[in-house]
Order: structure tokens, then sequence, then C-alpha cells
């Protein structure tokens, strides 16, 4: 065979002869891609398999090819929500999933959701025989994406019944309301657009019950129910109903509304039963930290208990990187060892606890862009280097220990609403470097000092931090 081509499997021929001789159809009904294992290879007529299957999904569009009749050309599309594979291997499946014909294919690598790139993939198969006819010739009705020739041979019979309609100048009123294939072309058009023009269908009953391939838009708080358990409240899911590899077996893939780029779940119903909703992607713009019920592993940390990673480190490395969103960090209650985190440029980075029962002994940022904390203790104190605009509020430090309350380096932001106390061997706020930050209802006793300034300026608004030394500003540093 050619370098990149196709043949039709011992498997698929013996179908073939069978159909002829018993007046039967073979009825092809899935496609699926393969990356060979990393490599090209060339197929054999004896496979009953790919090399390495990475996705499989129903034929869109089967035809004859107009201009070879022998020639049968098979299309199928390939959804933004797979990907992250290499396509080197094609294959066409039967209804009772015989491998009918396998090919090779130019390689193309397929992009995932949580690379950033949505891409549709339409794959081109061919198959020849020396008789087309005994192939079944249909499209499957729960693809949910229509070809551009189904769309304009749908749009071409409704210009038909209209043109014919207005060549009958004496139709009545009831005529009009019945043009044969008129109605039905029409909804067929509409159907094949809803994801073309990206529309969807508005759906806010039980989600285990909708099994229908197609979009849908559901919402929680407009009675919808058993969409993912968390997050936001409304979510664009997409339907996609088995009929013949599985015999009724659904996949519902769930993506939130307000950053589709990311928080995309998935839930299936087999044999039965449903599966629970899980998250399909890497990256998080709601991070969940557990120290008592969490799990460190993938598909951990999108919601709170269990669901939820048990440690700080695991879950900053899950933080999205350049991503230009707000990313929040939730803390349940407990105690965490550290909080380390330097060189972030992902956009509003927000840390939140449960109040005084969230406990992080040691804390340190460096090199962030754009910092919130809220609502937490912090046994050693706040250590903010090059931390260009921040935020804290309700981050209380009121343990005897060593070193600082809160200490800036080069650190620009505000503090409000918290508690920096018993720091016997430092300040209760230490300013250095060019710092520049605010003090707005903040308090503290039984420090060392109790506001410390060096080549920086510190502004104070119903604030009161006492020490030994009541304040002190050094080689032009301002306490205003």
């Amino acid at each position: 065979m050619a370098q990149y081509g196709t043949i039709i499997t011992n498997i698929g021929l013996a179908q073939i002869a069978n159909a002829q001789i018993t007046q039967t159809k073979v009825g092809l009904e899935y496609i699926a891609l393969g990356d060979g294992n990393g490599a090209h290879y060339v197929p054999t007529q004896n496979q009953t398999k790919l090399v390495h299957e990475v996705w499989r999904g129903p034929i869109a569009e089967l035809s004859i090819d107009p201009t070879n009749s022998n020639r049968i050309i098979i299309d199928a599309v390939v959804p933004v929500t797979a990907g992250g594979f290499t396509i080197r291997e094609i294959g066409i499946f039967d209804d009772k999933n015989n491998l009918i014909a396998i090919g090779q294919y130019p390689e193309k690598y397929k992009p995932q959701l949580s690379e950033g790139v949505s891409e549709e993939t339409i794959i081109h198969f061919v198959i020849e025989t020396n008789n087309a006819d005994v192939v079944k010739l249909t499209i499957d009705p729960t693809v949910i994406i229509a070809s551009r020739n189904y769309v304009d041979g749908k749009v071409a019979q409704v210009q038909k019944a209209l043109t014919e309609h207005s060549a009958e100048s004496n139709i009545n009123a009831h005529k009009i309301g019945n043009i044969d294939g008129l109605q039905t072309a029409l909804e067929e058009i509409a159907d094949s657009q809803m994801t073309v023009n990206g529309k969807a269908i508005e759906y806010n009953g039980d989600y285990n019950l909708l099994r229908k391939s197609g979009w849908y838009n559901g919402s929680q708080s407009w009675g919808a129910k058993n969409l993912p358990p968390t997050g936001p409240a409304s979510y664009l899911v997409e339907v996609i109903a088995w009929s013949g590899y599985n015999e009724g077996s659904v996949t519902q893939f769930a993506r939130s509304s307000n950053k589709p780029e990311v928080t995309w779940f998935r839930q299936g119903f087999a044999n039965g039963n449903w599966n629970p909703w899980t998250r399909v992607t890497d990256a998080l713009y709601n991070i969940y930290v557990d120290p008592v019920n969490g799990v460190d592993e993938d598909g951990k940390g999108w919601s709170d208990g269990a669901n939820a990673y048990k440690t700080l480190g695991y879950a900053l490395g899950k933080l999205p990187r350049l991503s230009g969103y707000e990313t929040t960090l939730t803390l349940a209650a407990g105690t965490y060892s550290t909080l380390n985190l330097s060189n972030y440029r992902g956009g509003l980075l927000t840390v939140r606890g449960a109040g005084a029962t969230t406990v992080i002994d040691w804390i340190m940022f460096s090199h962030i862009d754009n910092l919130q904390l809220r609502d937490f203790n912090a046994v050693m104190g706040l250590d903010l280097r090059v931390v260009n605009n921040f935020s804290i509020q309700n981050v209380n430090s009121p343990y005897g220990t060593d070193g600082h309350g809160v200490y800036c380096l080069a650190s620009s932001g505000m503090i409000s609403m918290s508690t920096y106390s018993s720091k016997t061997s430092g300040a209760g706020i230490k300013l250095d470097n060019g710092s520049n930050v605010v003090l707005d209802t903040v308090s503290g006793s039984g420090n060392k000092i109790g506001i410390d300034v060096e080549l920086s300026i510190c502004r104070r608004r119903a604030s009161s931090i006492t020490g030994t030394t009541p304040t002190r500003a050094l080689h032009g540093g301002q306490i205003l």
C-alpha cells in the first residue's frame, strides 16, 4: 500500500463477501484513531484492532464517491473535548465491533482544551471495494456536528420546496402550512446548525435522565439536577450517546460557563449505572486543600472534602501559570507546615482559609504580580518579597515567635483587619527597600518594634501596633 492509504481487513473482506451472498449490508458504525505506539507502521489485513487506540467516535457521514462508485467516503469529527494525542493510524469498525478497514494517517497532533487550544478535527477516510452497494450508507443520528454537504443538501430541499410553493398561485392556507418536506428540512437544518453556530438547548431537568446527543445549558439555580456538585451554578453540557459500540452508554462533558477553557468535568452511564462526575483537565481556577480528608493525586483538588488535595505543596504545583485569570486556593480548617510560592505570573491569586482554624506555620511569597490573602492565622508571620500588588485581610499572627508579623521587601499593598503581636525579637510590621504599604484597622502589642520602616513608606488609618519601640524609620523611611 502507499505510505498513507487504507486496506480492507480479512474480516472486512469476509463481511463484504457474505453480504453479497446473503443480499444483506455491512453496517459501518465507528471510526477509531490510534497513535501507533509512537511510530508509523504498515497495517496488515489480519489485524483485528489498532496497535494503540486513543479515541473512538461515531461516523458523521458515509457516502459513495460520485466520481467512482467503488469508493466509500467516510467522515468523522473529533470534538474539542478530545485530544492530547498524535494521530498515526485509523480504523473503521462495524456495528459488531469488527475492524473492517485500517490505514496509516499523516502524523497530526490533536491538542486538548487544557493546552489552551480549542480545535475540532475532521477525519476523512476512503475505502475502495469492488461492490460498494453492500455497505449500508447512513448518518449516525447521535453525531452533533453536521457536514457541509449535509447542510447544503437540506438547504437545497428548502429552496426547492419554496420554489414549488411560489409557482402554485392558487395554493390555499391549509397547503401553505403543510408543504411536503419543508418543515422537516427546516428542523433538521436548525438541529445541525445548533453546534455550528455555538447554540445550545436550555435544559434544567435531571441530567441523569438526559441521554440524547447534543449541547445543553443547565443551571443548578434554575432547578437542574445532577450537574457537577461544586463550582459555578451554570454549565454547558455536551451529551454523547453511543448506540452500537456499547449499547445504551452515555458520556456527558460539562464545562463551567464563566471559564470554559479550564473547568471541564465528565460523567458516564454504562451497564445501568452512572459514574460520578470527575474533573478531566489539569489546570483549575478554584483549588481546594484539606489536610484531613484530601488526597494528593490527579483528578482531585476541584472540590472540598475527599475531592480536595491534601498538602499545600501538591496544590501549588497544580496552579495554572500565565493564565491571566483569577485563581483561588481554598484551605480547609487544619494546620499546614509551609506555604512557599515564587515567580507566579498567572493572574490574581487568592489564598483563603476558614478563619482562625486554618493555621500555617511558615509563609513566604516572592515575585508575585497580584496576591490576596484572607482569613487564616500565620504562626511565623508573613514574608513578602517583590510582591507588586497585595491585599491582606483578617490574616493574623498573634503568636510569641521570633521574626516579624509581616515583612515586606520591595512590595506594595494593603493590610487590613489583622493583628500582629508578641514578636519579641522583631517588628509587628517591617517594611524594607522600597516597600509602600497601607495599614487599615491593623492592631498588635508586645512586639520589640511596632512599625519598622527602612527606605519605605507606611501609611496608617485607624491602626495601632505597639512595641517596646513603637515606631522606627531609617534611611529616609516614612511613617504617615
